[in-house]
């Protein structure tokens, strides 16, 4: 399984405190989550990528750059990227809302 990002938007990589590019080659998807909310995280993933389930919506910790920890709603489904399976997602800081 490959956790690279394979397109980021300019508003999302803001969000985490990184540029675009910085974040398509050189940061994983597992690296803007604290590490207590990985198997959250993995467990998602894994149930879009295995067919499961094709949209989840829930609730986590994002982590910026800097190590800060901040709120965060993702929405996401499954797609295809080169014929295999692949993830699109939504994020949003929700730290106002909570």
């Amino acid at each position: 399984q490959n956790e690279r990002f394979r397109f980021v938007n300019p508003t999302m990589a803001e969000m985490f405190a990184y540029r675009p590019a910085e974040m398509l080659s050189s940061v994983g998807v597992f690296d803007i989550f604290p590490p207590q909310e990985r198997s959250k995280v993995e467990d998602n993933l894994r149930r879009r990528l295995s067919g499961e389930v094709s949209r989840v919506n829930y609730e986590t910790l994002g982590r910026k750059k800097d190590g800060s920890v901040f709120c965060l709603e993702v929405f996401g489904s499954t797609m295809s990227w080169r014929g295999e399976p692949a993830t699109i997602g939504v994020m949003l800081d929700i730290t106002e809302k909570k």
